[in-house]
């Protein structure tokens, strides 16, 4: 799903409702992916633009369900979530009775979208044997981008401090690098004007047995 058309995203969602709730089809139209606002697109790659085939997220999304019946589709979402809790509880595995697209949808809910958002936050992760290799590129990509920033190092973590003057520049905010026993994971908090594609492409050429997945965490 991180690699997913947009068309492809909203035609999963709705098979992953009427799959989980009988009928839902009933009140459902169609929906459509939504990020907080415009300035976004670029930056995730999602509607305006075509999906960078080295660059996949995954993790929170907000969709528009479109229906008849506000009051109608409320219930449909909030059995879908009742439905998913229950099958979490039950087992980490999908019934054979439900088709293989709900294994990719984590928990739903009805929020009301932020109006705009001026960060994001992401996470990628991936085996620790890569942590220098990550720890590289992410600086060449901070120097590239003349984000300026004092790097400092305890115990299992890197943490970039961005200076106040690049913090400006509406795009790299806060930069860590955490390392377990087996992972090494790169969390960011971006603004809107961050350029992803530049570094996506280094992780693929550098690794290229790993897919570039990073999880969408918040919006703030």
């Amino acid at each position: 799903m991180a690699f997913s058309t947009p068309e492809y995203e909203r035609s999963w969602l709705m098979r992953s409702l009427a799959s989980l709730v009988p009928n839902a089809e009933r009140a459902l139209f169609e929906c459509s992916l939504e990020l907080p606002d415009d300035r976004w697109d670029a930056v995730l790659s999602t509607r305006t633009v075509q999906p960078h085939t080295q660059l996949g997220f995954c993790g929170l999304k907000y969709f528009s369900l479109y229906g008849p019946d506000r009051a109608a589709i409320e219930r449909v979402v909030a059995l879908a979530a009742s439905r998913l809790r229950s099958l979490s509880a039950q087992s980490r595995s999908i019934p054979r009775e439900f088709p293989g697209s709900i294994v990719g949808l984590g928990g739903i809910e009805c929020v009301k979208k932020p109006s705009h958002a001026e960060y994001c936050t992401l996470k990628y992760t991936t085996s620790i044997s890569h942590e220098h290799t990550i720890a590289r590129l992410t600086e060449l990509w901070l120097k590239a981008a003349d984000i300026h920033y004092t790097l400092n190092t305890i115990d299992n973590k890197r943490d970039f401090a961005v200076a106040p003057d690049s913090r400006r520049k509406k795009s790299a905010q806060d930069i860590h690098i955490y390392t377990s026993l087996s992972e090494v994971s790169l969390k960011m908090r971006l603004g809107c004007k961050t350029n992803l594609q530049k570094l996506s492409e280094a992780f693929s050429s550098a690794l290229p047995s790993d897919d570039t997945v990073f999880i969408i965490e918040s919006w703030d």
